[in-house]
């Protein structure tokens, strides 16, 4: 179940079903093997996010494209077109594993909340019980 969300959503935003639907159209849902491996042994239960990790990223405002003409378009100027696109998808891949370990951290403390906030009233009730027991008792 872990590593089927960890390769269906890409952001923590797109988990509602049509955004889902879209990206798996589009195969933005596909996460490199390298990275898979380390998803699946991202435990939830261990893995606590520091504050600096949690903090939003500020918004960088893009520069403006420039058009580079075809007669300038060299050897040089592709083998830097390719490094900056794997730099780019790296930096894709790394932003998408983050997201889907934080999901997936909310997920399993929003279930042990609920697990806690249940044996939290079976504990109420309990001691509810047991001091009408002794409230009983002290009459005597």
């Amino acid at each position: 179940m872990e590593d089927q969300i960890l390769t269906r959503f890409s952001t923590v935003s797109d988990t509602n079903r049509g955004n889902l639907v879209r990206h798996r159209e589009r195969n933005y849902y596909c996460v490199p093997l390298s990275m898979a491996s380390s998803c699946r042994d991202f435990d939830p239960r261990k893995r606590a996010f520091s504050d600096e990790e949690l903090k939003p990223q500020p918004l960088i405002k893009k520069s403006r494209k420039q058009f580079v003409p075809d007669d300038l378009k060299d050897d040089k100027y592709w083998a830097r077109r390719r490094k900056n696109n794997l730099a780019a998808k790296r930096s894709r891949d790394a932003r998408r594993m983050k997201e889907n370990q934080i999901a997936l951290r909310a997920g399993y403390l929003e279930k042990e909340n609920v697990g806690l906030r249940q044996e939290l009233e079976r504990l109420k009730k309990e001691n509810l019980i047991l001091q009408n027991k002794l409230a009983k008792y002290e009459d005597v």
